[in-house]
């Protein structure tokens, strides 16, 4: 019973309509759509749950809200309408409708959201829905997924197939060369995907198996990346080197198809940080993703923006906006709970059928009668509910739309002119959808001394004029479809001002390009290091006078992880750059030091266990030794230089240069000049030693040039100290390496 305590009681306090672009008159519009247009035939009108035309009746509805919708914003041509806005005084005044001001409501986003938002979308409308479905379904997503299949195990037909057909596989039309490939085995029964490996194989002298040979060594190629890189990474790799993201973006619905694309990559990158990684855990994944919850597509506009949203009604309970459109009212309540042999109320109890085993039949039970009409009572009132929530969410205008049968309107009219009152018991009990309760309703208003509802009936001919966002859009010309083919113009354009600007920028080169390859800076080793010759160039690095490679015993059959040579040079420069050069410098002192270092945790202890102790002490007695001895202050450790790089002659300004950095073992000064110590804990023979110095010839060089350029003082020496073979190698000729 509607009574006071239900009665909606309005407090806004809206001032009157005065201008022709506020609403007025009407606050409710009802739109009626046929259920049937008339290409259709009669027997297809009667299957009303059929799927396809469910799907028309939906596409249609969501034509219909996009014009109303561009009406409202005044996108063809009239003025746009106005909505009321609290100013600072507390106030209202009219300000034109945006599209965040307009809400559709669904009773569920799942089926339909995506729709009404592509169709929304279509006719230049931002919209915004929470949540859907369709993300699975999209043919981006397919391709990618049956590619990622592929990666994980090639020896699949369907996938194989599906990449074959995508612009994935970067091949040509397969429509009749996917049958060519099979019958070229038509009396072996080998799969399909080994047919195609055989195929690429075999026929050297085909075109197609050229083009198959490239596609599977490029296969190869992602399927190795996917074993040894993260999956985002390799996904990206698929988008940047096939081009993909570029050719869906100049599809229809692009935009969203890139969206899509670019969600799927953040699904690759959160995998990848889980414990249990992995391609095939990835494609698992995926799978149940599907099979529990399809995702919805990712919006191409977020709720704060300036956007129509699509949204549940159960989600916009305690919400509010100046235009509310609630389609789909044409579409069967679902009586799913009140059928079946077995019934079950809280109050009623269990229903159940009465099977007659000597007559065989099934009829219902007083019990199951009674629970299923409860049960029925409270599927129609929660139905109520919902639309009550739905129509309440409306400030200034709300808009309804459903689809029925002509002759359901003809009904209403003849039934309900002139009614007074709440409807009947049996006509809201024997309602099938929510606008068998509307309909009435907006006959039986017209007696009311103001319009309430306006009712808008289509005529079935008028909704076949209506065209999709794609059949909306303007056809290509012939010379505009040769062009989007990159198909030369038959003629050469005439020249022109506007030609030449085209012509110009097609041509522009830029013309800092020179800069665009220079690195801000660089290490004296990167940039001095000379490439290596032999037959190793290629592949494991290997220093002049190494010789053989030896190659390490693997981690699992040591105590610890392996030091690797870095480890060991980086733990001797520790050692002698805090080493006390004013102690005696023997065994036990050089001990003592390194012990000193590891409780000030300078070092660790496996650190200190990999320095190499005989050859610091080694250091210490030699010549190079007495020099940091005796400096005393003058011994400076460990110096950071950094100092620009020579001119570049395709760079033409002399202060666009690279800033080199590097870090100095030991500078030593003097009265005769400066000494430079550069230690060197490479594993080589004292043969090797000379060609090694030359390896490291230009870093010191480039070293010695700096030097004496910052501080103005000569450089008289250059010393490379090689502790492994004990060898103190003084670098000549330096001067002729500067120049």
């Amino acid at each position: 019973e509607y009574d006071q305590t239900q009665r909606l009681h309005g407090q806004a306090g809206y001032p009157p309509a005065d201008g022709p672009a506020c609403f007025r008159g009407a606050p409710i519009d009802l739109h009626l759509l046929p259920k049937t247009l008339p290409d259709r035939d009669e027997e297809a009108a009667e299957e009303s749950e059929d799927d396809d035309q469910d799907i028309d009746r939906t596409s249609r509805e969501a034509i219909l809200v996009a014009q109303e919708i561009r009406k409202l914003l005044g996108r063809d041509g009239a003025a746009p309408m106005h909505v009321m806005e609290r100013d600072g005084a507390g106030g209202m005044s009219p300000r034109p409708i945006r599209p965040r001001d307009i809400v559709i409501l669904l009773r569920s986003l799942k089926f339909k959201s995506d729709q009404f938002a592509q169709v929304l979308r279509g006719f230049d409308i931002p919209v915004h829905t929470d949540s859907g479905s369709g993300f699975f379904q999209s043919i981006e997503i397919r391709d990618m997924v049956a590619l990622l299949s592929l990666l994980d195990n090639r020896r699949q037909d369907i996938p194989l197939a599906a990449v074959f057909r995508s612009p994935l596989s970067q091949l040509p039309d397969l429509g009749t060369q996917l049958a060519k490939i099979r019958l070229a085995y038509p009396s072996e029964s080998i799969p399909f995907h080994e047919a195609a490996i055989r195929y690429a194989a075999e026929k050297t002298d085909d075109a197609l198996a050229t083009q198959l040979n490239v596609f599977f060594t490029q296969l190869a190629r992602w399927r190795d990346a996917a074993q040894r890189r993260p999956l985002a990474e390799v996904v990206w790799t698929i988008y940047h080197q096939t081009g993909y993201l570029a050719f869906v973006a100049g599809l229809r619905n692009g935009e969203q198809r890139v969206a899509n694309l670019m969600h799927l990559h953040e699904r690759a990158g959160q995998f990848g940080r889980f414990h249990e990684r992995g391609l095939s855990r990835f494609l698992r994944f995926l799978e149940q993703l599907e099979e529990e919850a399809d995702l919805a597509q990712p919006s191409l506009a977020s709720q704060a923006d300036d956007v129509v949203k699509v949204m549940s009604i159960h989600r916009s309970k305690g919400l509010e906006f100046p235009v509310v459109i609630v389609p789909d009212l044409g579409k069967a309540i679902n009586m799913q709970d009140c059928r079946g042999a077995i019934l079950l109320d809280r109050s009623a109890g269990l229903g159940m059928a009465v099977v007659d085993e000597e007559k065989r039949c099934r009829y219902p039970s007083l019990a199951q009668t009674i629970v299923q009409s409860r049960l029925r009572q409270q599927s129609l009132a929660e139905e109520l509910r919902v639309l009550y929530v739905a129509m309440t969410r409306a400030r200034e205008h709300l808009i309804l739309v459903g689809t029925c049968d002509e002759k359901a309107s003809e009904k209403w009219d003849s039934r309900w002119r002139g009614h007074a009152g709440p409807l009947p018991a049996d006509a809201v009990l024997g309602a099938r959808s929510m606008l068998d309760w509307i309909g009435p309703v907006s006959v039986a208003a017209r007696t009311e001394p103001h319009e309430v509802i306006r009712t808008t009936r289509h005529s079935p001919e008028e909704v076949a004029t209506w065209k999709s966002p794609a059949e909306a859009r303007e056809k290509l010309s012939p010379e505009h479809a040769a062009m989007a083919r990159l198909e030369p113009l038959p003629d050469p354009p005439a020249p022109s001002d506007a030609a030449s600007r085209a012509i110009a920028q097609i041509a522009f080169e830029y013309p800092f390009h020179a800069y665009s390859q220079l690195p801000g800076s660089q290490s004296v080793t990167a940039r001095h290091k000379k490439p290596l010759a032999g037959p190793h160039a290629g592949g494991a690095e290997r220093l002049p006078g190494s010789g053989a490679i030896t190659l390490a015993l693997p981690e699992f059959m040591l105590e610890g992880p392996a030091p690797s040579a870095a480890d060991r040079g980086t733990a001797t420069h520790v050692v002698l750059e805090h080493l006390n050069f004013a102690g005696p410098c023997d065994r036990e002192d050089v001990a003592r030091e390194i012990a000193r270092m590891v409780e000030g945790r300078l070092m660790t202890a496996a650190q200190a266990a990999m320095v190499d102790v005989e050859a610091i002490i080694w250091l210490m007695q030699s010549e190079a030794g007495s020099l940091l001895r005796q400096g005393g202050g003058s011994v400076r450790r460990e110096i950071p230089v950094n100092f620009p790089a020579e001119p570049l002659s395709s760079v033409p300004h002399p202060l666009d240069r690279t800033m080199i950095r590097g870090r100095l073992d030991v500078l030593v000064t003097g009265p005769e000049g400066a000494t430079i110590l550069d230690y060197k804990t490479d594993d080589v023979s004292m043969a090797a030693v000379p060609s090694r110095a030359e390896f490291y010839r230009p870093q010191l060089a480039a070293y010695r040039n700096a030097i004496e350029k910052i501080t103005g003082m000569p450089v008289a020496r250059v010393w490379l100290v090689f502790l492994t073979p004990r060898v103190l190698f003084p670098l000549v000729g330096l001067e002729s390496e500067l120049q």
